[in-house]
């Protein structure tokens, strides 16, 4: 999306609105574009659990079925519902498991559960269901959180000759620390899971193991389905994908007032900042309530969050508050007015270094966004 569409967005939307997230659909559809180029002979099955990581599962999951994605994973099966109102004839994992009493909503609406647990499999099992209704069965490769161990399966393969027969018919794993290309851990884990997946068990299955970040790790990993999430929507998932997807989220905040403060007195709460010359303070309508991390706040060491305005950056100065920030504009090469849009993420403010600044990954930025914010889909 280029400099002059943002304007015209932001120029045609009501007086009234003081914070706008817009997120630019093309570029979604680009990166997936993107993405099947990486994976060509894997099927993908996109990530859109939590609202598609905060940007808005109505909008963005029929965008992605019109890129022919027929596959997609979610956390809960509340959120699975949800996305099969929107795809009535696609496969919709959850990734969070079988809950015990949960059975029915997975057959009244047609979803996959990836069970995670010897128990959870019993209860797949011992449960009458339609024939076509299949599970996926999770592997704990080095995550601990969900999944068989390897010695669990030697145990489920003692009571089955074959998951196929049970409508089991995909096994996940989830790399830990796909993040970091160097991390020993992904060898490991790799490793692992081939080894595990081996086993005649898993005879006839289908396989997935990479996420967004193990996607640019090779084509060794990406297997029958890949699960790219942040990846599709513009965010940085490791420290070797970081010009490969185009930005598809954009926020802007208006300024609400210009202020003069004089030398000596304090800005925001608690007082952290100190004016120490004479500057010009920008006050934006937007604050921890929008999704702008605390974090960012003015710190001792005069590291800060900082908006884009025409070309100048502009520290953040003092605490951020719920529903306002403030900018010190003092050093941008142009004037600065209430009612002007500053730009807090986009191609300027990058998701990835405000995600770095902040202590925090791209993903809680995104899943952070409020919903008071206008949002605008284009």
């Amino acid at each position: 999306m280029e400099k002059n569409d943002i304007k015209q967005i932001l120029n045609s939307i009501k007086p009234r609105e003081t914070s706008v997230i817009i997120v630019d659909l093309k570029a979604i559809e680009n990166n997936y574009k993107n993405i099947k180029k990486l994976a060509p002979n894997a099927k993908i099955g996109a990530s859109v659990k939590a609202n598609c990581y905060g940007l808005g599962i109505d909008a963005i999951m029929p965008c992605l079925l019109k890129q022919g994605c027929n596959h997609y994973f979610v956390a809960t099966i509340n959120e699975a519902i949800e996305a099969r109102k929107l795809a009535p004839k696609a496969t919709i994992y959850t990734l969070n498991g079988l809950i015990k009493g949960t059975i029915d909503d997975y057959i009244q609406y047609n979803i996959s559960p990836v069970l995670s647990s010897l128990n959870q499999i019993q209860y797949w099992v011992n449960t009458e269901k339609p024939a076509h209704l299949c599970a996926a069965l999770q592997l704990d490769t080095g995550m601990n959180r969900l999944g068989l161990k390897q010695q669990e399966v030697e145990l489920l393969s003692q009571q089955y000759d074959d998951l196929k027969s049970q409508q089991i018919n995909l096994i996940v794993s989830h790399f830990a620390s796909a993040d970091d290309s160097n991390a020993q851990q992904n060898t490991a884990q790799s490793s692992l899971f081939n080894q595990i997946i081996s086993h005649p068990l898993f005879k006839d299955m289908q396989f997935s193991l990479a996420n967004s970040a193990a996607i640019h790790m090779g084509e060794e990993n990406h297997y029958d389905i890949i699960r790219p999430g942040i990846s599709l929507y513009g965010g940085q998932a490791s420290d070797h994908n970081s010009d490969n997807m185009e930005c598809a989220v954009y926020h802007y905040s208006k300024v609400i007032s210009i202020r003069y403060p004089n030398i000596n007195e304090t800005i925001g709460y608690s007082a952290t900042y100190e004016v120490e010359k004479p500057m010009v303070v920008a006050t934006i309508a937007s604050g921890y309530a929008d999704g702008i991390s605390r974090h960012l706040s003015f710190q001792k060491d005069g590291s800060a969050g900082c908006a884009y305005f025409q070309g100048g950056i502009l520290p953040f100065v003092g605490r951020v508050s719920m529903d306002l920030m403030t900018l010190d504009a003092s050093n941008i090469d142009c004037d600065i007015s209430e009612g002007d849009w500053v730009e807090l993420l986009g191609k300027n403010i990058k998701v990835s270094d405000v995600s770095k600044q902040a202590g925090t990954i791209d993903y809680e930025i995104f899943t952070n966004l409020s919903t008071r914010a206008k949002r605008i889909y284009v």
